[in-house]
């Protein structure tokens, strides 16, 4: 289709659904030199001003995600949430990377809106 970047396409004009998707490097260790602290409350409010379906989330502390969580709740008018958290294995250990409060350090996606549907799976 023209004008659309290669790679994408568009859904028929029954069932199509926009997901508004944001993508954020929070740099939250509090191991490397772009740690200010800041990146978990600028995130919130950056959910809360672009309302997302999808947040794509590099670099965050798994106790962090769930601040996020509440953050795409109000959006949502309290709305269900879904997320997924990975840890980031470290190459020299194999062991989980942890911040510096010793929480588990990776990627999260947290999700909410009408395309996100708990599966019941665990």
């Amino acid at each position: 289709m023209a004008g659309m970047p290669a790679g994408s396409s568009v859904a028929g004009a029954t069932g199509a659904t926009a997901l508004r998707v944001l993508q954020l490097n929070l740099c939250n260790s509090g191991r490397a030199g772009c740690y200010t602290g800041r990146s978990v409350p600028e995130a919130a409010a950056v959910i809360g001003a672009e309302a997302p379906d999808l947040v794509t989330l590099n670099e965050i502390c798994q106790d962090d995600v769930a601040v996020l969580e509440h953050a795409f709740a109000a959006v949502h008018g309290g709305g269900t949430v879904v997320s997924a958290f990975k840890a980031a294995g470290d190459r020299p250990t194999g062991a989980v990377t942890r911040c510096r409060n010793g929480q588990p350090y990776g990627v999260a996606l947290p999700g909410c809106g009408p395309v996100f549907r708990p599966s019941g799976r665990g």
